[in-house]
């Protein structure tokens, strides 16, 4: 796993956003969200835990992995799909209550050479 996806991980799970200098770039976070570039790949509320597995690029999905090893348990993760580039953290929380699987349904593979 990258290190920055950790240390994106490791703010967000502190509440607080990356620094201006990275937002935007290749993984931030903005404190709500965790993104790759302008998409948001993982947030969560009081009662979802979501976190998009749309391909969009090879260094996305590396994000996308890195993510979903990070998570301490999948209890109640639900992944999605089939979103466009940009989407935020509110679109995508509420795309969970549409359409979702469960992560026993959908495996992705990690490595840690990724």
């Amino acid at each position: 796993m990258r290190k920055n996806t950790r240390d994106t991980f490791d703010r967000w799970l502190a509440g607080k956003p990356s620094p201006p200098s990275v937002e935007g770039k290749a993984i931030w976070t903005d404190g709500e969200g965790i993104y790759s570039y302008g998409t948001c790949l993982y947030a969560e509320s009081d009662d979802r835990r979501v976190l998009n597995r749309t391909t969009y690029s090879v260094t996305t999905t590396i994000h996308q992995n890195g993510l979903a090893r990070l998570m301490r348990s999948t209890d109640g993760l639900r992944y999605v799909d089939n979103l466009d580039r940009g989407v935020g953290p509110r679109t995508l929380l509420a795309r969970a209550e549409v359409s979702w699987r469960t992560p026993a349904v959908l495996y992705w593979p990690v490595s840690d050479e990724q």
